[in-house]
C-alpha cells in the first residue's frame, strides 16, 4: 500500500480520497505552511526512448519510469491531474464535473520546463463549498513516492518560456487568481509562451 509506512517508495496516483475525506485532512483554507515545488511532465517526455525535460539522474531506463523520491518531485501531467479533487465553494458538483474534464491543453512535445506550487497547508467532481467560497484544487496521492507528500493544495502552475536573449518563469494559473474565477488548472499551452 502506497505510503503507508516510511520505507515505502512507490507514488500513488489516479485514486483520490473523497473530498470529504481531504477536507478533514486539511483543514481551512489558510495561506502559509510549506511549499514544495514539483516538476510536471508532459506525458511523452520519454518517448521513443529518448528522455526529455528530465535529467538522467532521476530517470531510471530499465524500467522506463521515474525514479522514486528524486528532489524535484517529478510526476507527469496525467497523474498530476487524475489526482486532483476540486473542494469548491460558488460552483454545485456538476458544474464542478464539467469543469475538470481531461481537457489540459498545449503543446507537451515543445515544454521546456513545468513546475507546480503545491502547499502543505492543505479530476474529480466532489465539492464541498469553504469558507471563502472559492474552489481548492488538492493533490491527494504519494507524490514520487514521499510517504509524506500525500495530500497537497496546488497553488500555482508556472511555465519556464525562452524568447530571444529573455527568458523566465510565467505564472500560467493560480489559485489566488482563477481559484475565484472558477477556472480549473491546466496543462500550459507551450505556444503562448513563445514569442
Amino acid at each position: 500500500n502506497p505510503g503507508s509506512h516510511s520505507r515505502c517508495v512507490h507514488s500513488l496516483y489516479g485514486k483520490p480520497k473523497s473530498a470529504e475525506e481531504i477536507e478533514s485532512i486539511i483543514g481551512p483554507n489558510e495561506d502559509g505552511g510549506h511549499i514544495w515545488r514539483a516538476h510536471v511532465l508532459p506525458n511523452d517526455f520519454d518517448a521513443d526512448g529518448t528522455v526529455r525535460f528530465l535529467k538522467p539522474r532521476d530517470y531510471d531506463p530499465k524500467k522506463k519510469a521515474i525514479k522514486p523520491r528524486r528532489g524535484v518531485f517529478p510526476i507527469t501531467e496525467k497523474d498530476l491531474f487524475s489526482s486532483l479533487v476540486c473542494i469548491a465553494g460558488k460552483e454545485s458538483s456538476a458544474e464542478a464535473a464539467s469543469n475538470s474534464g481531461d481537457d489540459k491543453g498545449g503543446n507537451s512535445r515543445t515544454l521546456k520546463n513545468l513546475v507546480s506550487t503545491i502547499s502543505s497547508t492543505g479530476s474529480s467532481s466532489q465539492t464541498i463549498i469553504n469558507e471563502e467560497g472559492n474552489p481548492r484544487w488538492i493533490f491527494s496521492g504519494v507524490l514520487n513516492g514521499w510517504p509524506g507528500l500525500t495530500c497537497l493544495e496546488l497553488r500555482k502552475i508556472e511555465v519556464r518560456h525562452v524568447s530571444g536573449l529573455k527568458g523566465g518563469w510565467t505564472t500560467h494559473w493560480s489559485a489566488k487568481k482563477h481559484g475565484p474565477r472558477n477556472i480549473p488548472p491546466t496543462f500550459p499551452d507551450i505556444e503562448k509562451y513563445r514569442s
